[in-house]
This record gives structure tokens, C-alpha cells and sequence, in this order.
């Protein structure tokens, strides 16, 4: 994708990062950096872009694999829209304890949003921008 629209076609990538990150297969797990070194000065600028998800990255943070206290893979309740605040996620797995079902306690603390910059989105999960340059 970025070879076929900076290199083949000429554009600037700069003009075109919102699109390169919605339309590629770039994993949403992962962040995406963005170096570009300004012609004039000389000077390189860097942007970082982090996917955030309501239910799966929620903040920009990947929740564990497994509940720590109980230990059920993919266990966590969706999270609440949190506005970038901190906010806790609970494990919604069903144990048993003497004899009885009941929903474990465990949870897991999201750490608030750093400051961002939303890069433009017509879907449920977008990416960020840290230090847009």
C-alpha cells in the first residue's frame, strides 16, 4: 500500500497516513511509527499512531491474555466508554468454589489515555496520534 501510493504514484506520505493505516492490513495490535525528514531543514519528525479499540484496545492498551485470578482466556466484560480515563475491566468468567457457580472477582485496571491527536475515522476503532509532527 505505502509503496503503491508514496513510491509508485508520487504522493506525499504525509498527505495520505490516515489512509494508509485504515485501508492496510497493518496489525491493530501493534503502533505504527512515522519518520520523515523535512527537506529544508534537514530535521527529522516522527509521529506515532496507536490503535484504540472501545472493547479490544480500550485507552490504546491491550488487555491481558488471561484473567489473573482465575486464569479463563478471554474473560474480560467489555469495557465502558472511558473518554481516554482510567477504568476497570472485569473478568466475566463463571467459577466454581465449594460447589458453587459464581462470577470470579477478578479484574484489571486500565491505565488512562496519554494526549493524543484522533486521526480521522469512519469506524468503531480508530487510530491515535502521539507527537504529530
Amino acid at each position: 500500500m505505502y509503496a503503491d501510493r508514496v513510491m509508485v504514484a508520487g504522493m506525499k506520505a504525509a498527505s495520505c497516513i490516515s489512509t494508509l493505516l485504515y485501508a492496510s492490513d497493518l496489525g491493530r495490535q501493534t503502533s505504527v511509527f512515522y519518520l520523515h525528514r523535512k527537506k529544508k531543514t534537514g530535521c527529522l519528525s516522527q509521529a506515532r499512531y496507536v490503535w484504540e479499540h472501545t472493547t479490544k484496545r480500550p485507552n490504546t492498551h491491550t488487555l491481558p491474555i488471561s484473567c489473573s485470578k482465575c486464569n479463563h482466556i478471554g474473560s474480560w466484560k467489555d469495557a465502558k466508554k472511558s473518554n481516554g480515563k482510567s477504568l476497570t475491566v472485569r473478568c466475566k468468567a463463571r467459577v466454581e468454589e465449594n460447589g458453587v457457580s459464581r462470577t470470579c472477582s477478578g479484574q484489571y485496571e486500565v491505565a488512562p489515555r496519554p494526549p493524543t491527536t484522533p486521526v480521522e475515522s469512519p469506524y468503531i476503532g480508530r487510530w491515535l496520534s502521539y507527537n504529530a509532527a
